[in-house]
């Protein structure tokens, strides 16, 4: 409880980096949320009334029951899906599990049939940031 809590903290402190010292991800570019069918109000709420670059929170969960490599998506408070497994597992191979991370959105879809797709760019500091932070493992 208290580890979440003080992640929570660091995180919301990392945010005030300047927008130059955030860049994409070396792990993978633009990544499509998933799980979003499991957090459909949100999700759908996100991809259609999000624009193009508005911040997005990611947050680690090793506390996940599927997952201990788990990083969720949220838009404000709302959780609307997780990063693909793969990729939060690259993620947290080669960084520091303190390192403060967030994504840009990109883009949205509802379709007729219900499908929903988010495109997101996760951001991460930039390597002098890591650097200097003790991020870089």
């Amino acid at each position: 409880m208290f580890g979440r809590f003080f992640s929570k903290l660091k995180s919301k402190k990392s945010n005030d980096f300047a927008a130059e010292k955030w860049v994409g991800w070396n792990v993978c570019g633009y990544t499509r949320v998933v799980g979003v069918t499991s957090y459909r109000t949100h999700a759908e709420r996100t991809a259609l009334q999000c624009k193009k670059d508005v911040v997005l929170t990611l947050r680690r969960d090793p506390t996940n029951a599927h997952d201990s490599n788990a990083i969720e998506v949220l838009h404000g408070r709302n959780l609307v899906g997780y990063i693909a497994r793969e990729t939060a597992l690259a993620l947290n191979e080669k960084f520091e599990a303190d390192m403060p991370i967030r994504a840009l959105f990109k883009d949205g879809y509802v379709g007729e049939s219900g499908a929903i797709s988010i495109d997101i760019l996760p951001q991460m500091p930039s390597a002098p940031e890591r650097k200097a932070n003790g991020w870089q493992k």
